[in-house]
């Protein structure tokens, strides 16, 4: 089975921002797994910077570089939660993906701190 980046109309899946909302999850496995709070974090910002790259030069390809502009790879790199909201206005599309991750975030969170 393959990894489709584009819907059969053209316009960019959301498949990778729904990856995105679950790397909070990444880094509780991470954590349970290498009981320690460095390479965890690498590995879900990593992750992160990886899956949303990728998806904003999908969504540039999509819309001819009219996306994401200089001022948005900021957001991607330091603030990707930000980037995320404003991918659904672009999109017109709704935010559960966002709200997804807020909850993850949340799980980790908890988790961490249980597991610590």
């Amino acid at each position: 089975m393959r990894l489709s980046t584009h819907r059969p109309d053209g316009s960019p899946s959301d498949v990778l921002v729904w990856a995105y909302a679950f790397t909070p999850l990444v880094y509780l496995l991470a954590l349970a797994i290498f009981n320690s709070s460095i390479p965890p974090r690498f590995i879900t910002l990593l992750s992160s910077l990886i899956l949303l790259i990728w998806d904003a030069r999908n969504l540039n390809k999509w819309m001819h570089g009219l996306a994401v502009s200089g001022g948005d790879w900021i957001f991607i790199v330091l603030f990707p939660p930000v980037y995320v909201f404003r991918r659904a206005k672009i999109v017109e599309g709704k935010r559960w993906y966002f709200y997804t991750w807020v909850m993850c975030f949340v799980l980790s969170l908890v988790g961490a701190w249980l597991i610590a």
